[in-house]
């Protein structure tokens, strides 16, 4: 039984923060980050201060290969063979 292929992977930074996920959901990420405003919640009075600035937000294409101490895992073999990355111990 042939293994499926690895997905694409990308590093997605979004100001100074970076997050390796497959490239499909990183760009769906990206695309919503575009919409997105900076502000400031006023956790008493349950107001916000918009700001009006973008966050900063890159993706970077990587290979599966780059990837250090993580390995891919299937779940769900019944629900379709979800893969998902899980940190080695």
């Amino acid at each position: 039984m042939a293994s499926r292929p690895r997905p694409q992977m990308c590093v997605l930074t979004i100001c100074f923060d970076d997050y390796v996920m497959p490239l499909r959901e990183g760009a769906k990420v990206m695309e919503m980050m575009a919409k997105a405003a900076s502000c400031k919640y006023d956790y008493v009075s349950g107001r916000v201060q918009l700001e009006g600035q973008q966050p900063r937000v890159e993706l970077r294409v990587i290979s599966a290969d780059a990837i250090d101490g993580m390995r891919e895992v299937a779940s769900g073999a019944r629900a379709g063979g979800v893969r998902k990355l899980e940190k080695l111990k």
